[in-house]
């Protein structure tokens, strides 16, 4: 069933007219406080005049086990999922090592078939998609030879290339100068090779990469040297087309919520072909320090939104030109999506549609599609039908379409969804 604002027309109507009087029901002769009531009456009127339609997609046979922390690549006609952790009623993780793909034609799942014979990691891993095959790359997986408690999981350096057609993988090269073992870092594919870089593993913070080709299996390292940026985690990194822009992100080893602490508000421009970083102004508008944020590449900007910084989500962001090494702040103003960490966010190639999986004030509506030429937020139906609360979900767009996937909900244990859903602008 597809949901729209149409259906909630009455109710919004009545949010308006009344100025409140929905959120009154139940307080009894409690005398009312009528500023709080337009309030609310405005925060509801909001929630239901967004913009476009959201339809759940299936969640039936193949379809995936719920789950958080996954990874999701659109391959121009299919989304495919791979990995992610489930909590149980300890709050300890469980890693996944599988996915499916989805095809949105005919809104339906078919499983990933992983025969382990090497390393995958399924857990703050990175994936690319080269046009043909996915690329997973690094992260935590499940070793069940370990011999030691300490060694279950594993951080690994080792990579697989999954091919949709045949649904087949096989392994990248580990030898020569492949980047050591790492989660939590970066990935980006140039057309015919992925850049990796940054990153965690259970003990260091790294500034270090590597450039791997999957036409002849190589890599090489990119350089430390210069104007490269500080060893981080939980950073951006976008592809302009000729250059990665590295931006953000922490300094703090720690997983979780420790992880938003010591955010940085620096980064560098890196071309691959000369080897040489090129630092990012600090100036002007520059974002302030943040992590866990989102970014997108509309072919001349580099657009950063949203984040933590120090615990705290926000709502702000800029824009970044590379050519004139200069920021551009984006308007906050109404309705821009309230403050939020652990966001969504795609690029239609004209607008970045945002839906935040958590606000910090718990404020009902968080999504927002942004107008880059126009510098404006437009704001998303969030009533009956869209997806609600959730946290770490993946986010891709089709063409036509944003779908998001899985996700966490309020609580830590049990709450991982396999629901999906398209957005229509």
């Amino acid at each position: 069933m597809k949901y729209s604002s149409k259906l909630a027309i009455t109710l919004l109507v009545c949010a308006l007219i009344t100025g409140g009087i929905l959120f009154a029901s139940g307080c009894g002769n409690k005398k009312k406080d009528h500023h709080d009531e337009r309030e609310a009456a405005a925060a509801m009127a909001l929630l239901y005049s967004g913009n476009g339609s959201w339809t759940e997609i299936d969640s039936g046979i193949n379809c995936p086990q719920g789950r958080s922390h996954h990874t999701a690549i659109w391959t121009g006609s299919e989304m495919i999922i791979w990995g992610g952790v489930q909590y149980d009623q300890y709050g300890y993780c469980r890693i996944i090592d599988n996915g499916a793909v989805y095809n949105a034609g005919v809104d339906q799942w078919e499983q990933v078939v992983y025969m382990p014979g090497f390393a995958l990691g399924a857990y703050e891993h990175t994936s690319v998609w080269t046009g043909s095959e996915m690329i997973i790359w690094g992260g935590q997986f499940f070793n069940a030879s370990a011999m030691n408690v300490s060694e279950i999981i594993t951080i690994t350096d080792s990579g697989g290339i999954y091919n949709p057609d045949n649904n087949t993988w096989r392994q990248t090269s580990t030898a020569g100068l492949c980047p050591s073992s790492r989660e939590s870092h970066s990935a980006v594919y140039t057309g015919n090779s992925m850049i990796l870089w940054g990153g965690s593993d259970f003990y260091d913070l790294f500034n270090s990469g590597g450039i791997y080709f999957p036409e002849n299996d190589s890599w090489i390292p990119t350089s430390t040297s210069g104007a490269c940026p500080t060893a981080r985690k939980y950073h951006s990194a976008v592809w302009t087309g000729s250059k990665m822009i590295i931006w953000g992100g922490s300094i703090n080893i720690s997983g979780g919520l420790l992880a938003e602490l010591n955010g940085k508000g620096t980064g560098a421009v890196y071309d691959p072909q000369t080897d040489m970083w090129i630092p990012t102004s600090t100036d002007g508008d520059c974002p302030s320090a943040r992590t866990r944020h989102r970014v997108e590449w509309t072919g001349t900007h580099m657009i950063v939104w949203g984040g933590a910084a120090d615990y705290a989500g926000t709502n702000e962001g800029a824009m970044y030109n590379p050519v004139t090494d200069e920021w551009t702040a984006i308007s906050t103003n109404f309705p821009s999506p309230t403050a939020a960490v652990w966001i969504t966010s795609v690029w239609t190639g004209t607008y970045m549609i945002v839906w935040g999986d958590y606000s910090s004030n718990n404020f009902p509506y968080n999504g927002g599609i942004f107008d880059p030429a126009a510098d404006r937020w437009t704001a998303v139906y969030s009533g009956p039908g869209s997806p609600g609360y959730g946290i770490y979900r993946s986010a891709v767009w089709t063409g036509s379409e944003m779908i998001i996937w899985g996700g966490r909900g309020r609580t830590l244990s049990g709450s991982e969804s396999n629901k999906g859903y398209k957005f229509t602008p």
